[in-house]
């Protein structure tokens, strides 16, 4: 017996699995939308992927708008210290790098030296010299974390245990010899704009060196210079 056209397209539509259905009726819809000159609906999956990427796009803005209030509303202040041969010149704001500087004409021997950081409330780490290791006469080095990404040159090293030197809240670094000493030491803090002073209405750079170095039984300060310096 013959089956008739119309037979045979129910048979393949209600007979089939239902992901068979699905397509066919989306088929016929489409053709429909054509005829009638409408957009075509999207896909379930399509739908979903432009939802995930509008979280993410919403995230991210959301997370730039804090970062922009945190330095509209904050300004860096950075008091830097040391007695001695070597300074701790700069501490990377984005947590890449320390830089250290011999400011003598004679080679310094960093052996069992280390610096020491503080971050907030998170537990003090060191990082220690490499045996033997000279930074040369009026020459700087460069200590890395290791999630920096640099390929080493003369004047480099990397903290391999320590991805960042820490972006979040205020930091501090201490340069500590073989005996224990604290010879240079800086600081990074976020204080709010204006609170330090009235005067103070750009980012605040102090200096202090040779016998004026800050210990804890007496402080002395010396303002060298101020300089404007990005958040």
């Amino acid at each position: 017996q013959r089956q008739t056209p119309e037979a045979g397209i129910r048979t393949v539509f209600w007979g089939s699995r239902g992901r068979e259905r699905e397509q066919q009726y989306r088929k016929m819809l489409e053709g429909e939308e054509q005829r009638l000159k409408l957009s075509p609906s999207p896909s379930p999956h399509s739908t979903a992927s432009q939802g995930r990427q509008f979280l993410h796009g919403k995230k991210r803005k959301m997370k730039e708008a804090r970062k922009r209030g945190h330095s509209a509303g904050f300004q860096t202040v950075q008091h830097a210290s040391f007695s001695g041969n070597v300074s701790i010149e700069e501490i990377d704001t984005d947590g890449k790098f320390v830089r250290l500087k011999n400011n003598s004409d004679e080679d310094q021997l960093l052996h069992g030296w280390v610096l020491r950081r503080r971050l907030g409330s998170v537990s003090d780490v060191t990082y220690q010299f490499p045996a033997l290791f000279t930074l040369q006469a009026g020459q700087v080095v460069t200590i890395w974390g290791a999630a920096a990404g640099v390929s080493p040159g003369p004047n480099d090293l990397v903290w391999k245990s320590q991805k960042s030197w820490g972006t979040e809240g205020n930091i501090g670094v201490t340069l500590i010899t073989d005996d224990g000493e604290e010879l240079a030491e800086r600081k990074i803090m976020y204080v709010p704009r204006g609170e330090e002073s009235g005067e103070q209405d750009d980012d605040e750079y102090e200096e202090v060196t040779g016998s004026e170095m800050e210990f804890p039984s007496q402080t002395k300060r010396r303002r060298k210079k101020k300089c404007c310096l990005v958040s």
